[in-house]
């Protein structure tokens, strides 16, 4: 009989194949995070999400605020950003300070899967009711596909850019980049040219070959 040395329930996802959206997953430890979203959007989030709560009593924090997500606190997934990568929305209790019980803050953030633990189930989350949580049918929709886009930046976009470093930039190998760059998209602009001044004069033969052909071949009938 295999020997179990590591428990089911702390095995970290290696990717996101086969997850839902709606699924609860678990943090494995304390994670330093950035809310990506506006405090309305990370609301208007939690509240499509399945989360059971009264929206009422959560603080969504300000857009890009860091905070250390305590371990163990429980994630929502809303999407996927890569293979590997995870959209979620989570809400957590600030710790209690002198007697003073702790407010619900809530962001939404991406993480790697790694970052989770295999879980069970839908335990509830914090600022739900006691009882039963949803089933994870609340949201059925698979994960969508992850799409590829095309971040190629063209050459007219970065010419502010490249002009704005000429004329302030005190590198001179900054400049010296910059020239080499308009070089080659000169260069790159002679050879287009070039082709299409091929391309032009081939279709231009094309036309007259076709033209002259009807006569070429009544004169051949004769």
């Amino acid at each position: 009989m295999t020997k179990i040395t590591k428990k089911l329930a702390e095995t970290p996802y290696t990717s996101t194949e086969g997850l839902e959206v709606g699924r609860r997953l678990r943090l494995k430890q304390n994670k330093l995070v950035a809310n990506y979203c506006t405090p309305s959007d990370t609301l208007d989030t939690l509240a499509r999400s399945g989360w059971k709560g009264d929206l009422a009593t959560v603080t969504a924090l300000p857009f890009a605020k860091a905070v250390v997500i305590p371990m163990h606190t429980q994630c929502l997934v809303m999407g996927v950003s890569s293979p590997t990568c995870l959209d979620v929305v989570t809400v957590w209790r600030e710790r209690t300070v002198r007697g003073v019980k702790g407010k619900l803050v809530a962001l939404c953030t991406t993480r790697h899967c790694s970052d989770f633990i295999l879980s069970r189930g839908t335990p509830r989350m914090a600022g739900e009711p006691e009882g039963k949580a949803p089933a994870l049918t609340t949201l059925p929709t698979r994960l969508p596909a992850m799409q590829t886009i095309d971040m190629t930046p063209t050459w007219s976009g970065l010419l502010p850019v490249m002009v704005h470093i000429l004329q302030h930039s005190e590198s001179e190998s900054s400049k010296r980049d910059i020239a080499d760059e308009l070089t080659k998209m000169a260069r790159a602009a002679d050879r287009w040219n070039t082709h299409c001044k091929e391309q032009c004069a081939v279709l231009e033969q094309s036309a007259i070959a076709a033209a002259t052909a009807p006569q070429t071949a009544s004169q051949g009938g004769k």
